[in-house]
């Protein structure tokens, strides 16, 4: 078992500096932070993926207030986040290479959807 013990803020970067009790430390950007919401991912099963979350790349945190237990974020887009539990803010921070990748795919795929929809005439 571990617990969150100290998170920096890099505002200039967008990043957040987490580092949990058995010495565990990373960056993890607040992008990810918002893509990823705790809500979002209690809703998903294994045969499902979470809502596709875009234009967050300038995303910044107003608030941002935190116990060993829990994380809690109040972005600049006014979107009040659930709390990121120690355990899945460190999921979070050591899966973020493959996250980031499930996420960019998820976008071009749904580009190619958009971009290959066929309009159809409605006749009377």
């Amino acid at each position: 078992m571990f617990f969150i013990t100290h998170i920096t803020q890099h505002c200039f970067s967008s990043l957040l500096e987490v580092t949990f009790s058995d010495g565990f430390k990373s960056l993890i950007a607040y992008e990810i932070l918002r893509i990823y919401l705790p809500k979002a991912a209690q809703k998903t099963t294994d045969n499902s993926v979470g809502p596709l979350v875009v234009n967050k790349a300038f995303v910044k945190i107003m608030t941002l207030d935190f116990d060993e237990n829990a994380m809690f974020i109040v972005f600049d887009d006014n979107h009040v986040s659930d709390n990121y539990s120690a355990a899945y803010l460190r999921h979070l921070c050591e899966h973020q290479d493959t996250l980031w990748r499930d996420y960019m795919s998820r976008v071009r795929y749904a580009k190619q959807l958009k971009e290959n929809a066929i309009c159809l005439p409605i006749s009377e």
